[in-house]
């Protein structure tokens, strides 16, 4: 190489460097602003809130309709000196980007009719997945129902969410839910049941508290979940006049039942089974007839009327205590 050959290449070396320098800062904030460059969010809140006087129409019955994208819903009871045969309210808060402001991304729609007396009040959320919503924080939706109708169903799914219940005298025809993503608290008392109690999930709890339930009718209550632990808290103490399914099924999770009754009141058939994981049965006044299969003794009494109670999971476990108290 020719000294002045040599010579340029040291004269060009310093611009170079500082180019290269200068490349690497800003591609190193081009891609840094690009991917962790502030979200502009905009916080958005809003409330609803309906109302069918029980004067509408001469309603003597109820019976609700729930279909939902996504939310918590919790349904109770009205004062006795409410005015109003259902009450529901709701709100909601999300956030989203700026930019996309432009619609809501979930709908609420109430509507409802009356038919021979029945009232019919259908409930529906859809979330509008394609818009690019960032974050929705909550949407709590409350239904309240007049105590004293002659009857009450309860039918519906909620996909993402969940749904309490908390109801006392009151008389039910079917109350049948399900859901893809959720979990269900309901708490029972001192309510008659002439249809079914069925709350189905994908993945999700199932909490049931039952306190003197009057069955009219042979009834079939049936808790299913792929995914997740079932658990059922019963007292009875009054006369329950019928035949009682008490089914629980989980593919993964625990099954826990525990009741509290008088003796005197019904007969008890009770099974467990699990693949892999444990089953521990008791039952005061019982009889192990084979391998996790209980019976009361007297069994052949047919004053009595019968609760069949069958808990089933492949893997978990599954206690299922039944006190007989005087």
């Amino acid at each position: 190489m020719s000294k002045v050959e040599n010579k340029n290449n040291q004269k060009r070396n310093p611009l170079f460097t500082i180019f290269i320098i200068v490349a690497i800062i800003g591609s190193t904030a081009f891609w840094y602003y690009t991917l962790y460059s502030p979200i502009n969010l905009t916080s958005y809140e809003g409330t609803g809130y309906q109302k069918i006087p029980k004067s509408a129409d001469n309603i003597t019955k109820i019976s609700i309709e729930l279909y939902a994208d996504v939310g918590e819903f919790s349904f109770s009871l009205l004062p006795e000196s409410s005015s109003n045969a259902i009450e529901i309210d709701w709100d909601y808060s999300y956030l989203f980007k700026s930019e996309d402001t432009s619609e809501q991304p979930f709908i609420i729609n109430a509507f409802n009719e009356t038919r021979n007396g029945v009232l019919y009040y259908t409930i529906i959320v859809n979330f509008e997945e394609e818009l690019n919503i960032f974050k929705l924080s909550n949407l709590d939706c409350r239904i309240k129902l007049a105590p004293g109708f002659s009857l009450y169903n309860i039918t519906g799914n909620v996909k993402v969410g969940g749904i309490n219940m908390d109801f006392s005298n009151m008389q039910f025809g079917d109350i049948v839910l399900s859901s893809d993503t959720s979990s269900y608290d309901c708490s029972i008392m001192d309510c008659n049941f002439t249809g079914y109690l069925s709350l189905k999930i994908d993945v999700g709890s199932i909490m049931l508290d039952l306190d003197n339930i009057y069955f009219l009718n042979s009834t079939l209550i049936r808790l299913e979940s792929s995914v997740g632990s079932i658990e059922v808290d019963w007292e009875q103490t009054e006369p329950m006049f019928s035949d009682v399914d008490l089914v629980c099924v989980t593919e993964t999770g625990s099954i826990d039942i525990s009741i509290e009754s008088l003796p005197k009141i019904t007969r008890y058939d009770i099974i467990g089974e699990t693949s892999t994981g444990s089953t521990d049965i008791y039952l005061t006044s019982g009889k192990n007839f084979e391998e996790n299969h209980y019976k009361t003794i007297g069994f052949d009494d047919l004053s009595l009327p019968v609760t069949w109670i069958y808990a089933t999971t492949s893997v978990g476990s599954i206690e299922i205590d039944v006190d007989l108290y005087s």
